[in-house]
């Protein structure tokens, strides 16, 4: 799906288009390695330069030890872990990630389960996405 600013969605990880590709990012040196679970991901294209947020809210699963984690990746690479520029992880319900950006520039954002209780599967949820951009 593709996203731009003031850009919104209501999905679940699971849901028609996801997948199962990628269970392990490194983002600026951090490494997020437990995001078993199904992948979707959005393509972001700037609208300007500045700093773009995107925020995921959990809308069905209110426990605290499911968590749907959040990376943006480098949209002029193959969409891979090994891509990352910014990750985000679940607290309280909610994902947030901030970024620069560059007008016209692509990213992919990937909304990705986290390994649950059992060590085994990856959290899959219902979320609210938006997408505000603060431009230069």
């Amino acid at each position: 799906a593709q996203l731009g600013c003031g850009g919104a969605d209501n999905w679940n990880n699971s849901g028609t288009g996801s997948t199962k590709s990628v269970d392990k990012y490194t983002c600026a040196g951090t490494t997020y390695d437990k995001e078993i679970g199904s992948e979707y991901v959005y393509t972001y294209t700037a609208d300007c330069n500045g700093t773009a947020t995107v925020k995921v809210t959990k809308s069905t699963d209110k426990t605290t030890t499911n968590f749907l984690d959040l990376f943006v990746l480098d949209g002029s690479k193959t969409c891979s872990g090994t891509t990352c520029l910014a990750g985000g992880l679940m607290s309280n319900g909610t994902s947030q990630v901030a970024f620069p950006v560059v007008k016209g520039s692509k990213y992919f954002i990937a909304v990705d389960g986290y390994v649950m209780a059992d060590g085994k599967t990856g959290f899959a949820g219902d979320y609210s996405l938006n997408v505000t951009c603060a431009c230069k």
